[in-house]
């Protein structure tokens, strides 16, 4: 048996009472209870309670199932079930069913929250909680059923654990992250492309979430085909000629997994709920949200305030969070472009990918600024490729532009500055065939007998060397793999 956590009544009337006290938001929304409020009210019904009781007596690692429980074959398979029964007590037994759920090393929040949602209350003969405590019945003692019963004292209910402790061993059998674009953004998370304005924010974006749409490789980087979402609150006048421009330079027809909002939108209050709501309902979760731009999405607000910007950041998260999405924001650098993105630091922290573009006097190019589970730095030269869309009734020409590789802009190639960067650098070249590639994990592996064993951590100054080659132009990737520069 897991430890578990004492809720008693007394707890539940108090914080239900701390709740209602809270004055609600001022908004175009109507305001709803928060998720902490309709778990604790719904506590007071008597078969919440009773799942309560009963909850650590089933075995969260069943098989999945397709949706029925066999109360005669406990063993049979029924997960899904099992969460459907739950289900059906509303959105107050979510939070138990979850913490239920993640005991079981299979557990991933995209697939519990896609079965909860599955669940449809209106479907002839739908599941209920009655089969769930059918089940119970008859897998327990006799002691156990007193519990079912709820004749227990009140100081005794309890709910199963939120926090599991996992191992090393356990840590390591997960399986690996997936992207969204292999290297460089991934499947769910917080991003942000950023840059100066006249940078090609918004045509960079347009071609990235094409791409993401028609499951189409990305300045030479595999794409995983989603739903996109592209809330346009800034330019939404040119996003209708930035799609023809697109559709008319690829010769190709955007699909209805793109959708755009033009509505006003802002992560400073309460719409990021409705957002999220209604992005689930429409089907679109599990795909990208594309914020453009995050200072269009913050009326009123300090970029520069940590509060302001932390209530930003727990919005956009949230959103991630609740539709299992990649949200990325685009964003503006300040007056010193050295200096990154616009605003108070604790965005940047919380990125688990950045994309910075530059307009240099050579060109625009993008490169990773940030990336969690992969390599930052490298620079990515592009251009904005003006595209003929007609006449208007003045009889002047109707443009719009595309963000494409800059294939024949010569890259400039820095000298490698540091002893451990030349080392490595004249290693690769002795050891690393012309055409040889290898992914940034095998490189480094491939690269710590260079630098020998007498540092005090060789592998972290090896990854350290290789990126500022990568940074240089001394080594370059493509699709994921990486190799000398000829």
């Amino acid at each position: 048996m897991i430890n578990q956590v004492v809720i008693t009544r007394d707890m539940i009337s108090t914080l239900i009472a701390q709740c209602s006290t809270v004055e609600p938001p001022k908004n175009i929304f109507k305001h709803k209870k928060s998720d902490l409020t309709v778990m604790l009210e719904s506590a007071y019904r008597p078969d919440l309670q009773k799942l309560l009781n009963v909850i650590n007596l089933l075995d969260p690692d069943t098989s999945r199932g397709n949706g029925s429980i066999d109360v005669d074959n406990p063993g049979e398979a029924n997960w899904l079930g099992l969460v459907w029964a739950m289900a059906s007590l509303g959105d107050g037994a979510k939070e138990i069913a979850r913490s239920w759920s993640q005991q079981s090393k299979r557990y991933t929040e995209d697939g519990f929250e896609s079965s909860w949602r599955s669940y449809d209350p209106t479907k002839g003969n739908a599941i209920t909680i009655g089969s769930l405590f059918k089940l119970v019945e008859n897998i327990s003692t006799p002691n156990e059923n007193a519990v079912i019963s709820g004749d227990v004292n009140d100081s005794e209910t309890r709910v199963p654990n939120r926090f599991v402790f996992q191992s090393t061993e356990e840590i390591l059998r997960l399986p690996p992250i997936e992207w969204c674009i292999k290297g460089l953004l991934p499947k769910s998370g917080l991003a942000s492309i950023y840059g100066p304005s006249g940078s090609g924010k918004s045509f960079f974006a347009m071609g990235l979430l094409a791409s993401v749409v028609l499951g189409k490789n990305f300045f030479g980087r595999k794409t995983r085909l989603s739903p996109v979402v592209y809330v346009v609150l800034e330019g939404a006048a040119g996003v209708q000629r930035r799609i023809q421009a697109y559709e008319r330079y690829h010769k190709v027809s955007l699909p209805s997994n793109l959708k755009i909002v033009t509505q006003n939108f802002s992560l400073l209050n309460d719409d990021y709920e409705q957002f999220s709501s209604e992005l689930i309902e429409a089907g679109l979760s599990n795909g990208v949200v594309v914020i453009d731009t995050l200072s269009q999405a913050s009326p009123g607000g300090d970029e520069n305030s940590s509060t302001d910007m932390g209530t930003l950041i727990a919005a956009a998260q949230n959103i991630e969070r609740k539709t299992g999405s990649l949200v990325i924001l685009i964003h503006h650098t300040g007056k010193d472009a050295s200096r990154g993105a616009r605003g108070h630091s604790s965005l940047f922290a919380a990125l688990d990918a950045g994309i910075e573009l530059k307009r240099l006097k050579t060109g625009r190019e993008w490169s990773i600024s940030k990336s969690k589970d992969s390599v930052d730095g490298g620079s990515h030269p592009f251009k904005l490729e003006t595209i003929p869309l007609g006449i208007d009734e003045d009889g002047d020409e109707i443009t719009s532009c595309v963000a494409i590789p800059d294939l024949f802009r010569p890259n400039e190639i820095k000298a490698p500055s540091g002893k451990h960067q030349k080392v490595i650098l004249q290693y690769l070249r002795d050891h690393l065939g012309d055409s040889e590639a290898k992914d940034f994990q095998e490189l480094i592996e491939f690269c710590r007998p260079a630098i020998g064993t007498h540092l005090s951590n060789p592998k972290q100054r090896t990854k350290e060397s290789l990126e500022a080659l990568i940074n240089q132009g001394q080594i370059i990737e493509s699709d994921g793999l990486f190799q000398l520069k000829k």
